[in-house]
């Protein structure tokens, strides 16, 4: 059973651990470091409680105090009932309605080896403020107004009756060997002021107080290859600072090799990248920091590296990784999420859940945690001690982060405090919160989802990010998709009915689906939720499942929210709907998961921390394959300057995993970096064509098009305009009956002149006169007979690509559409037996016309439609005599208008 790892307290081991104005991180070795107690918190100190105005005089080193009295801290004084915790009660005057509004505070100590002490680490307890100074030289207020300070001034608040420590640290280059004084001023609030609360601790360390802290390594780019790194320093006293603290410098060698090797690699930041910042560090102090970033490239893959960043003199402790190994499919991480801490008691929580993580995965690739890593993300005090409490196990574990909504998005530090690619989207807030990596098989998606409610700069950020996670789906050629999020569309917490949650899900669920999303790794609610296989926003039916229960192939994407790493939980919000929730619970426990991937499988194996085995594990397996690349992939352009994109749906390599459609991208960004487009497949076709709107005459682009089925692209066919030529026209009319060839015209080109026609392959070409275009009668097969648009020599753009005819002419004219055949017979009636029928290729109408004549005068005219490849009839006249006889036609129309209707049959007369 795993233990719950306490942090110790030793002010001792705390000096490592200090930054400026209070903020302590603990550090890899802690041990290494040679840290002395100057000042205990019981220490006997000089004081002054008589009332007396002390101007300036007393804050110097050489002020003689021997009149002053001398008491064991803490020191002060309380109202009835309480003060227990007072070691001495000092005098406040006659009047508890008037009581002194200062009180003078002073301490000798010795100094033998300057050069020893590197930093200074105080911890001061006052009630209500105060002011501290070393040797003359302000070093630190707390609860006190700018500006000067005098007797009379008072406190800028009341302080209750807690006790809370104000760590800091004091620049040790103020020291002076031999005597040195620190002295205090406590101030209250008001004259009425009930109690008056001192006392104050003080360590030396021979470390440097500008060494690297809050350290962050990431994956960056190629696993294979690179690693990215960022860190503070210390920046409260600049003049002091060594010449090179600005530096930003990251050593890499071979494990176990030493920085003196040969083989040693140095990487050095981009200066713009180096930033001296005054940025808050609780709600009523700043601080001045450092943040340092830099890149380390060009590594061996499947190497191990130790290193170490800061600058010459100032090195952090050594840090270790391990790259990614060529075709490494099968390797482990951790998910944790919500470490969101309000004091340091949640962080030592946090890196105690992270380090029982460890334990249970001690070869993690990387930690993957979706947000909300602090309460405020403006406060440096609690960013130093998520990273300061587990900051031994983070000098060794990549840390892939997304912001959460108590971290932004208009609070820069999350950017400041990693180091992550800048460059996904237009308008990131902040930047660096939106980015993909690969592991393995895998592709990581990283999404920014913003504070709780959107304001429209968060909105068009949002619309960004979702052009760019297609673009990201489109590109890929990896077959675990993996999407890491901070608020939870699924939940079953406090969010989990929220209106920005509900439109959240409704917004992202069918691109989750549309992407073949494998898993979204959420936080935001604080409970565990694992849901079912979702897809179009419910449960996905007919899951197959192997022998062990493991999901075969399913359809839709599987949502997770695995509690808090911290110690804040939500309870499970009552009358939620909870269709989705396959597994939930709220055990008041942190939560750790560890994912395995391999080849074919992604297993999620969740712990209560604390516990030795997993309370649920769900494996997903793959064993699809990626669909066939499209067939014949072309471009073409249009008289509008658009491009026209065609090709051919390959066949389906799997009856049970057909293609569904077709990613298209541009490869070098000129349509924007995140454009991207999804063709839907259509049952029963074959050839598509796409026409892109917004591409440039003058520009040469490369379109890449990709086959996709339910979870993975083919790989990518290419294509150029570098030659493009005009786009063909359309939606080819075959009338074999009439000998004409129609189309639909290409967009920019309306005018029958703009074209050329062919009866011969291609062979010769003639301009056309109308459309449909009249040809001579004769045998053309299918194919023969095509249209383009004609060259124009005076832009110097060449002819285009050619419609071919789709079915054959035969040699004939619209006169031998139909055949008419037939016979007359005589008697007291007279009757004739006609038959019409189609022998050549025609889709217009058609009407049978008979016209009855006496001698040459015609006596009656009927018609009857012919809707059927041959037609026959019989029809009779009440008349008899030699002198009638029966004329038959076939015309393309009988609506007693003028105009002359069109002879599909040469005539026949029966007489």
């Amino acid at each position: 059973m795993k233990k719950a790892v306490s942090s110790l307290t030793v002010l001792s081991m705390l000096l490592t651990l200090v930054f400026t104005l209070g903020v302590s991180t603990d550090r890899a070795a802690a041990e290494e470091t040679t840290s002395n107690v100057i000042l205990a918190r019981d220490s006997e100190w000089t004081y002054l409680d008589d009332g007396t105005d002390q101007g300036t005089a007393w804050r110097s080193a050489a002020f003689d105090d021997s009149v002053w009295k001398q008491a064991a801290a803490p020191l002060g004084y309380a109202s009835s009932g309480k003060g227990l915790d007072l070691k001495t009660w000092i005098g406040y005057g006659s009047d508890s309605n008037s009581k002194y509004i200062t009180t003078y505070f002073r301490k000798e100590f010795e100094v033998t080896d300057l050069a020893a002490i590197k930093q200074l680490a105080a911890t001061l307890v006052r009630d209500d403020g105060a002011v501290v100074y070393l040797n003359g030289r302000e070093v630190y207020r707390t609860n006190m107004p700018s500006g000067t300070i005098s007797y009379a001034t008072l406190a800028s608040s009341a302080v209750g009756d807690e006790r809370t420590n104000d760590d800091f640290s004091i620049d040790s280059s103020l020291l002076v060997n031999g005597t040195n004084v620190i002295a205090v001023e406590v101030h209250q609030n008001a004259a009425t002021s009930s109690d008056l609360f001192f006392s104050l601790e003080l360590a030396s360390s021979d470390t440097s107080p500008y060494a690297p802290i809050a350290i962050a390594m990431s994956l960056y780019g190629n696993a294979k290859t690179s690693r990215s790194f960022a860190w503070y320093t210390n920046y409260a006293n600049p003049q002091n600072a060594p010449a090179n603290v600005m530096d930003s410098i990251v050593e890499v060698v071979p494990a176990g090799e030493g920085f003196d090797s040969p083989s040693k690699l140095r990487f050095t930041g981009d200066p713009e990248d180096t930033k001296a910042l005054t940025l808050k560090v609780t709600s009523s102090t700043t601080g001045s920091f450092i943040s340092h970033k830099v890149v380390a490239d060009g590594l061996a893959s499947g190497t191990k590296y130790e290193y170490r960043v800061g600058s010459d003199g100032l090195w952090s402790e050594t840090g270790s990784f391990t790259t990614e190994a060529e075709d490494e499919k099968s390797y482990d991480f951790l998910y944790l999420t919500d470490s969101q801490g309000a004091n340091s008691g949640d962080y030592e929580v946090w890196a105690n859940t992270l380090r029982n993580g460890l334990e249970d995965y001690p070869n993690a690739k990387f930690l993957l945690m979706p947000g909300d890593q602090v309460d405020a993300g403006a406060l440096e005090s609690q960013w130093l001690d998520y990273f300061g409490k587990p900051q031994d196990m983070l000098l060794n574990l990549p840390l892939m982060a997304a912001i959460g909504n108590h971290e932004g998005p208009y609070n820069p530090n999350f950017s400041y405090h990693f180091n992550y690619p800048t460059n996904a989207i237009d308008s990131e807030l902040p930047p660096g919160t939106v980015y993909s990596f690969d592991y393995g098989d895998a592709h990581f998606m990283v999404l920014n989802t913003m504070d709780i409610n959107w304001d429209s700069a968060q909105s068009e950020s949002f619309e960004q990010q979702i052009e760019w996670l297609k673009k990201e789906v489109a590109e890929t050629d990896k077959k675990w998709k993996v999407v890491a999020m901070h608020k939870a569309i699924y939940s079953l917490g406090n969010h989990s009915t929220d209106s920005d949650i509900i439109a959240l899900r409704q917004k992202m669920y069918p691109i989750f689906d549309e992407l073949g999303i494998d898993v979204v790794l959420q936080g935001h609610d604080h409970t565990f939720m694992r849901s079912y296989q979702m897809y179009n926003g419910k449960p996905a039916t007919d899951i197959e499942t192997d022998d062990n229960g493991n999901v075969l192939n399913p359809d839709g994407t599987l949502y997770m929210i695995n509690n808090a790493s911290g110690r804040k939980f939500y309870d499970l919000k009552s009358g939620v709907d909870r269709y989705y929730a396959a597994v939930y619970e709220q055990p008041y426990v942190a939560i750790y998961s560890g994912i395995r991937m391999t080849e074919n499988s992604l297993t999620i194996e969740s712990y209560r921390s604390g516990e030795a085995d997993p309370f649920d594990t769900y494996t997903i397996i793959r064993n699809d394959s990626k669909p066939e690349p499209v067939v014949g992939l072309t471009s073409e352009k249009t008289g509008d300057g658009k491009t026209v994109i065609s090709w051919t749906k390959p066949n389906d390599s799997d009856s049970e995993d057909q293609v569904r459609g077709f990613r298209i991208y541009e490869a070098n960004g000129k349509l924007g970096a995140n454009w991207s487009q999804y063709v839907p497949a259509v049952e029963g076709q074959t050839d598509y064509r796409f026409t892109v709107e917004s591409t440039g005459s003058d520009e040469v682009y490369e379109f890449a098009v990709k086959t996709v089925n339910k979870r993975d692209n083919s790989e990518a066919s290419f294509v150029s305009t570098a030659d493009i030529k005009t786009a063909a026209p359309t939606s080819p009319v075959v009338d074999d009956g009439r000998n004409t060839f129609g189309w639909t015209n290409v967009p920019g080109y309306d005018n029958p002149a703009d074209y050329e026609y062919s009866v011969d392959n291609g062979a010769t070409w003639e301009p056309v006169e109308q459309n449909p275009q009249q040809l001579e009668a004769g045998d053309y097969p299918a194919g023969t007979v095509q249209v383009r648009v004609r060259a124009n020599e005076a832009e110097g753009t060449p002819a285009g690509n050619a419609l071919a005819s789709n079915a054959a002419f035969t040699a004939n004219n619209v006169r031998d559409t139909y055949e008419l055949a037939g016979t007359m017979t005589r008697g007291d009636q007279l009757r004739i037996d006609v038959s019409a029928e189609q022998v050549a290729d025609y889709g217009g109408d058609a009407y049978l016309v008979f016209e009855l004549l006496k001698g040459d005068e015609p006596v009656l005219i009927n018609a009857v439609s012919v809707k059927q490849d041959k037609l026959s009839l019989s029809q009779y006249f009440n008349v008899s005599g030699e002198e009638y006889r029966v004329k038959a036609f076939v015309f393309d129309k009988f609506d007693g208008e003028l105009a002359v209707p069109v002879q599909l049959a040469r005539p026949i007369e029966l007489q």
